[in-house]
């Protein structure tokens, strides 16, 4: 008869960075309970009506052309190709000095040219001016559309 050969399973590496995991999970768990936060103080009316001065006068400074002049354009287009008679043909060549901001309302007020396909299929030019509000939560809101 045959000797039956033993056949050991290879033996497992124990896994160091599985226990340093653990270690810090353990570690962070301690420090929190160890620290707790304490809930903030409720701020006053007055402190409430300052913060949200600064964040006005941040918000406000924030509107240059720079910053928002192409987006304010790109709207203005937006509101005035509706009111053509073919949209899809109309230009609005973009120039920086067609756009001046009013910081104190954040209110940007573009006036230009444009042209584009009458109901005949010839070109014509056109003028406009819009106005156009930022608002703090990022939107827009038209002050005024006039196409000539």
């Amino acid at each position: 008869m045959a000797k039956a050969q033993s056949v050991e399973a290879p033996k497992r590496k124990s896994g160091k960075w599985g226990w340093i995991i653990v270690a810090g999970i353990i570690g962070v768990t301690w420090l929190g309970a160890m620290n707790p936060t304490e809930p903030p103080v409720p701020l006053t009316a007055e402190q409430k009506a300052d913060q949200e001065t600064i964040q006005l006068a941040a918000f406000y400074s924030g509107c240059t052309l720079s910053r928002y002049g192409s987006e304010a354009f790109a709207l203005t287009t937006a509101y005035i190709k509706p009111r053509l008679n073919n949209p899809g043909s109309a230009k609005f060549p973009y120039r920086d000095e067609y756009i001046r901001i009013d910081q104190s309302t954040c209110t940007f007020h573009i006036a230009g040219e444009f042209s584009a396909k009458n109901g005949f299929g010839g070109r014509v030019r056109g003028l406009y001016d819009v106005q156009l509000r930022r608002t703090q939560k990022g939107g827009w809101v038209p002050v005024s559309v006039r196409v000539n």
